[in-house]
């Protein structure tokens, strides 16, 4: 969708963006929604035990002088809350100039489905993955985008996707 059409959209409702302190979305250019890096999060625990729930926990701040070692995933809240409605579906990209650097952003969750966030608005988990050691972070850089997609509407879960944050 273009930008147009997406504060269409946010105007009446159906999509929600929100960010700290009232500050607008920010747009890459007609059709990209920056998606900025905010809290680190983490699974607590060594080992994974897919019969329980997992729930993510504080794991601090990005900050510029934060060290990020290569060949692990980092997780972490999006500073945007967003809530779709039925009609709407987006995909979570990595810039180009940050991907050429051997940063990916989303990792295996590329999609946010319709009616993610209507319960209340929620943070993206961004799924960050280094190739060489990385610092120089800060929230202040939209490291990915939200590409946003009109879809035919479907029929969406009252799920509490904020339920698994911190």
């Amino acid at each position: 969708m273009t930008r147009e059409k997406i504060e269409e959209a946010l105007r009446l409702g159906d999509i929600k963006l929100e960010r700290p302190n009232a500050r607008d979305p920010t747009f890459l250019d007609d059709i990209r929604l920056g998606l900025h890096m905010a809290q680190m999060v983490e699974t607590p625990g060594e080992e994974v035990d897919l019969q329980k729930p997992s729930q993510l926990v504080s794991a601090g701040h990005v900050t510029p002088s934060t060290h990020f070692l290569p060949a692990r995933t980092y997780y972490f809240l999006s500073e945007e809350k967003l809530s779709l409605s039925g009609e709407y579906a987006a995909l979570i990209q990595t810039r180009s100039k940050f991907a050429r650097l051997g940063i990916e952003l989303a990792g295996s969750s590329l999609f946010v489905i319709p009616g993610f966030g209507l319960t209340v608005p929620t943070h993206l988990v961004l799924e960050t993955r280094f190739d060489r050691p990385t610092v120089g972070l800060s929230p202040e850089k939209a490291l990915g985008y939200l590409l946003i997609f009109k879809v035919d509407p479907v029929e969406v879960s009252r799920k509490d996707y904020a339920a698994r944050l911190p």
